[in-house]
């Protein structure tokens, strides 16, 4: 019973693995496309720094749970 627990927690590590790293992607792309497209008037350097800290937090978050997912 023990090593199904262990078997699903890999699995569950895994997927939110992949989640975490897919926002990050959309986000990236969310953040260029968003200040490419509209004229926010001198907000493009708060929104890129956002963009960059919420990406790379996520981005870290699915590569640990992906090292979870090995471990």
């Amino acid at each position: 019973m023990r090593k199904k627990k262990t078997r699903q927690k890999k699995v569950l590590y895994g997927e939110l693995g992949s989640f975490c790293i897919d926002f990050a992607k959309y986000m990236a792309t969310g953040v260029v496309i968003t200040t490419l497209l509209k004229d926010l008037e001198g907000h493009n350097a708060l929104i890129y720094s956002g963009g960059f800290v919420l990406v790379s937090g996520f981005l870290f978050l699915g590569l640990l749970f992906i090292k979870l997912k090995e471990d």
